[in-house]
């Protein structure tokens, strides 16, 4: 028995030196994020020349590349053409191919200087991998139109933010519709079911809703260009502020996608008053399904036209992909009157957690609002389950750390109902309508 236990240690050990080995042979992927930040060069070129040779299960790429624009380059000196070498494990179709061979394409490039100083190593970072890996990213030539300009010292994720808006101008407007991605599902009515489902079912529920089944397979055109919008994602939001709003001035709403995209993750609040005015134009764009977790990251205090954009979308008839969970967190934490109308409307949302953060929200307003304290009686009191009740000092004031009560959602609404003169001045709006949705759905 000790013998085999023996046996059995000797040969997990063997088993881990093969995986260590085989990690070790394997050529490392960088994350595009990697590949922005940790890059000695960034530019812009043409592969003029190569070859691919079989290395194993790999293919190895050595090239000529002839650089045309600049990005990046950690250790300056001019550079006109150089030599790029990287290694990947190939798709089936390259397999297939009797003879390997290195096409001519432009693309942008992302590579770590090699100790020789000879040769530069391709980084990963195209997420598709079907160029060549997944080792450059290619961009189609540029044209003769307007781009977005950047200064010759600006930033290099400036400067590679302007050439991504370019290149996917560039394909936008030779690819139009066929951009468009299903980010909407079957239901009783297009508009007012609209909701992107997992498959297995959305996550309010409800009949006749299921996962939007698989789409015709991308052609060239579209897969690159959201290469260009997932990598525009990973650039510094700071750094990105010129081309964001030359993206949201083009006519193209693939291009106003990405723009708005990228001043939400600014957190600029009145990007969400923006994404109002264009939410029923952006729900066949690659982003509609984050744009709600996203904007829900700004924080919209003190802002009433930014409180009044969540909140619409919040109770849109359109039903905003995520807004009806997302953007009612974000209107609770306001503690601001503007927010009230609207939250009182969610007290009508089919998930229990949702209606519990409006009322805790609506009843941070009483604590906080002077004019809102004066309206306060028992009963107002009981549904917000205040701890402390002074004279002009009502809510639960407690220690750091001290997890208040939670509202009584059914006796805060019944006060609601039974108050509706005195919350319509003190707000200056009444409710807006709750949307079909909230009924048509199963209430949790």
């Amino acid at each position: 028995m000790r013998l085999v236990s023996h046996f059995v240690r000797c040969g997990a050990f063997v088993l881990l030196i093969a995986l260590a080995l085989h990690c070790l042979s394997a050529p490392p992927k960088d994350t595009p994020k990697d590949a922005i930040e940790q890059s000695d060069l960034i530019a812009i070129g043409d592969l003029t020349s190569g070859q691919k040779i079989r290395l194993g299960d790999d293919l190895d790429c050595r090239a000529q590349v002839r650089l045309t624009r600049i990005l990046k380059n950690a250790a300056g000196g001019a550079l006109q053409q150089i030599a790029v070498h990287w290694q990947y494990a190939p798709r089936r179709e390259e397999l297939d191919e009797p003879s390997p061979t290195v096409a001519p394409i432009h693309a942008i490039w992302f590579l770590k200087r090699q100790e020789s100083g000879d040769t530069y190593e391709a980084m990963w970072v195209e997420l598709s991998q079907k160029a060549m890996g997944g080792y450059l990213l290619p961009i189609p030539e540029r044209e003769s139109g307007p781009c977005p300009r950047y200064a010759p010292d600006a930033h290099y994720e400036t400067k590679l933010a302007a050439e991504l808006a370019c290149a996917m101008q560039t394909i936008a407007a030779s690819a139009g519709d066929r951009l468009n991605v299903e980010n909407r599902i079957a239901g009783s009515s297009e508009k007012n079911r609209a909701f992107f489902a997992v498959p297995g079912g959305s996550r309010v529920g409800g009949p006749n809703i299921t996962a939007p089944g698989p789409g015709p397979k991308p052609e060239p055109a579209i897969d690159q260009f959201r290469s260009l919008a997932f990598l525009y994602r990973e650039l510094d939001p700071a750094q990105i502020r010129s081309a964001n709003q030359y993206l949201l001035a083009r006519p193209e709403i693939h291009l106003k996608d990405v723009g708005l995209f990228g001043e939400l993750r600014a957190k600029d609040a009145d990007a969400i008053v923006l994404l109002e005015k264009l939410h029923q134009q952006l729900d066949v764009t690659i982003n509609a399904r984050e744009f709600a977790f996203t904007a829900s990251m700004i924080d919209i205090r003190g802002n009433d036209s930014a409180i009044q954009a969540t909140g619409n979308l919040a109770v849109s008839e359109d039903r905003i992909i995520n807004f009806g969970d997302w953007g009612v967190g974000q209107l609770a934490a306001t503690k601001s009157r503007t927010a009230v109308p609207y939250l009182e409307t969610i007290l009508l949302h089919p998930d229990a957690r949702v209606r519990q953060t409006a009322a805790d929200g609506i009843c941070a307003v009483f604590s906080a609002e002077s004019d809102f304290r004066e309206l306060a009686d028992e009963q107002l009191i009981s549904a917000c389950r205040f701890t402390t009740v002074v004279a002009n000092r009502i809510g639960n004031h407690a220690q750091p750390g001290f997890r208040p009560p939670e509202a009584d959602v059914e006796s805060l609404r019944a006060w609601l109902a039974a108050h509706t003169a005195e919350m319509r001045s003190a707000t200056g709006a009444d409710p807006p309508p709750a949307p079909s949705w909230f009924t048509e759905t199963a209430v949790r």
